[in-house]
């Protein structure tokens, strides 16, 4: 057994994703390293109603809610305060504002949840609409029970808690991520590789699966075997002809839990950077796929924290090149 720290929000997503299918509380304090009593206390104290029951999102606000307050040095020095705003008119994310001062100031360094509560629970945020200068625009916070998706059938998939460990730890290159962001006037596939974040982006006219499943075949036959292991999407119907992709490029595909988007957070996180160039209100008949390819390469080309500071096409270029020495 570990010792003891507070659980983080990422304690709570498998504590959340534990608990619906059923585990005790005993089992999952197994399975995170945890007491049994921290995380029986933790499930009572935190449920948010018989209706949605524990919620990571929610949980994560109450306690956070329940600590004591300590006034951060953001909320007290206006010249940190400018910093931030003429960073996020910059397009930065609070995590990468979070990033970037912890590398350059450490002793002004501020986490990046402190940045959101900036935003939307003091003054000036809620004043100055800092919420528009967010990835997402959102102009309240959204927990992660608030966002569902359609129940669906889909023929022989597979769950993805039969998916490899491999590919949870990004250890190996050419397992992706795959969904659909809908728009007026047609969708966009959007593909995200999990260990070099680079993306591919398909416009289509309609939901329909063949449509949709020809369209991530055609960007992916290029690959090498190894770039195209694995897939992992949501229920939405515009998967259904997912067996496709093994028969013709033998790529397994996984599928999420209903409900439960946040297990392919990366491609999640991506649509919102998308969003920056296609908003959801946006009708995009018009968009073409050269105008599209514009925007995946500038996100493409962009440094990641989580990378080095490297950009996910050097990474992916690099793979890429291995994967066709051994292919």
């Amino acid at each position: 057994m570990k010792a003891y720290t507070h659980l983080t929000l990422d304690d709570r997503i498998y504590i959340d994703r534990y608990h619906q299918q059923g585990f005790t509380a005993r089992r999952i304090a197994l399975l995170l390293g945890r007491s049994h009593s921290s995380i029986s206390r933790e499930i009572k104290r935190n449920t948010s109603d018989w209706k949605h029951g524990y919620l990571a999102q929610t949980a994560d606000e109450r306690a956070n809610k329940r600590a004591k307050k300590r006034t951060s040095i953001l909320f007290r020095e206006q010249a940190l305060q400018a910093f931030v705003i003429e960073k996020l008119t910059d397009k930065w994310s609070p995590a990468t504002i979070s990033g970037r001062l912890k590398l350059d100031n450490p002793t002004k360094s501020i986490s990046h949840e402190t940045i959101y509560k900036f935003v939307y629970d003091t003054k000036i945020g809620r004043r100055s609409k800092l919420w528009k200068l967010l990835p997402r625009h959102h102009k309240k916070r959204i927990s992660f029970g608030n966002r569902k998706q359609k129940r669906s059938n889909i023929p022989n998939l597979t769950s993805i808690h039969e998916r490899p460990k491999s590919v949870e730890t990004r250890k190996r290159a050419g397992n992706w991520e795959g969904d659909l962001i809908i728009n007026g006037g047609g969708n966009v596939a959007v593909l995200y590789e999990r260990k070099t974040r680079f993306l591919f982006a398909i416009k289509n006219d309609s939901k329909h699966s063949k449509g949709v499943i020809s369209g991530i075949e055609q960007a992916f036959s290029a690959l090498p075997p190894s770039l195209k292991k694995s897939i992992t999407f949501d229920r939405g119907t515009e998967f259904a002809q997912h067996e496709r992709l093994n028969s013709s490029l033998g790529m397994k595909t996984y599928f999420c839990d209903a409900y439960s988007p946040w297990q392919k957070g990366g491609v999640e996180n991506s649509n919102g950077r998308l969003r920056r160039f296609i908003p959801k209100k946006t009708d995009i008949s018009d968009l073409t796929q050269d105008q599209l390819q514009d925007f995946i390469d500038q996100m493409n080309n962009t440094p990641r924290a989580c990378l080095g500071y490297k950009t996910p096409l050097e990474c992916f270029q690099r793979h890429l090149k291995s994967g066709a020495l051994h292919s």
